[in-house]
């Protein structure tokens, strides 16, 4: 304690050393997107709190990724392409270029996405007979997947692959005459970038002749206990040439169905007495491109005639010799 003080002791001194200045937080947000189509680059742009902020952002959507992209005068502008029409959730993160000035932030928003146009067309002929079909062809942009629904009004929905942008069906004309709305709705597969479309046109339906039924066997009368082959011939209504179903003959109250082969149906019959009997033909379509149709007509049996037996008397008869 009481030795003198080293001259070295002189040339020291102590220097305080401040901790570093934090790095200023960063914000983002996200800027609104319109009109994004999926199959087509969409431009996304984030801005960056402060504007000084040097660094690059990422934007991300699922396992779709973009390059990072410069931030300049607080604002990165990249792309994302979405597949499929929907809406996408969306990030950007912002990287700083110097982690000790600026820290990294990074924000989250929705991008819906429009599926595109397929400029989905129908054509078909003006008119076609009611109860008949028609050729019905729909187009859509090279490259669009799916498949087309074909109706006509309220009928039966026909549908058609889509093969090298066109899909043709053949479509059920129905039943009621006037005019009506061919419609074509283009269904894309799973994963396209086509968007749903529905497509129209008009079409006249024209009425037609109804099916006919004409009965033969009817002509000549029979006699009980002979087979008699009666038949129904069915005549298709206008612009068909093949009528299917059955004809159901009734005869005193009792029904015989016979199926329609080559536009005819026939049966047997046996009658066991005489007299005349009503015969009713119903022809039954199996589908919409014939109409129900009757005939009537009558059996006529005639019965053979009454036997009439008569006794003469001998006359001159004597005792024990024989009498004719």
């Amino acid at each position: 304690e009481s030795a003198p003080l080293d001259t070295r002791a002189a040339q020291l001194a102590t220097v305080k050393v401040n901790p570093k200045p934090a790095a200023v937080d960063t914000s983002m947000s996200l800027g609104e997107v319109s009109d994004a189509v999926a199959g087509t680059p969409v431009e996304l742009t984030a801005a960056i709190e402060p504007a000084d902020a040097a660094g690059t952002v990422v934007f991300s959507s699922g396992e779709h990724v973009s390059e990072p992209v410069e931030v300049v005068d607080g604002r990165a502008t990249g792309e994302l392409t979405f597949p499929e029409a929907g809406e996408y959730q969306v990030t950007a993160a912002f990287t700083p270029a110097n982690a000790e000035a600026h820290t990294a932030s990074s924000t989250t928003g929705t991008v819906t996405v429009a599926g595109r146009s397929a400029n989905l067309a129908v054509t078909a002929a003006e008119s076609a007979p009611a109860r008949g079909h028609v050729e019905a062809t729909a187009t859509v942009e090279p490259g669009a997947t799916g498949t087309v629904a074909f109706r006509i009004g309220e009928g039966a929905e026909v549908t058609a692959d889509v093969v090298d942008g066109k899909a043709t069906a053949t479509v059920p004309t129905g039943t009621a005459p006037g005019a009506q709305t061919l419609t074509a709705e283009f269904r894309p597969t799973t994963g396209s970038p086509f968007a749903p479309a529905k497509a129209e046109t008009p079409i006249e339906i024209t009425a037609i002749t109804e099916t006919a039924l004409e009965l033969s066997g009817l002509d000549q009368p029979v006699h009980p206990g002979e087979t008699v082959t009666l038949s129904a011939e069915v005549l298709p209504a206008e612009n068909t040439e093949t009528a299917a179903g059955q004809v159901i003959f009734t005869i005193e109250g009792r029904d015989i169905p016979a199926d329609v082969a080559d536009n005819r149906a026939s049966i047997e019959v046996i009658p066991d007495r005489g007299g005349e009997f009503p015969v009713k033909a119903r022809f039954v379509p199996a589908d919409e491109t014939q109409t129900p149709a009757e005939a009537e007509g009558t059996l006529t049996v005639v019965a053979a005639g009454d036997t009439a037996i008569t006794a003469e008397a001998p006359t001159g008869v004597e005792p024990m010799v024989e009498a004719p």
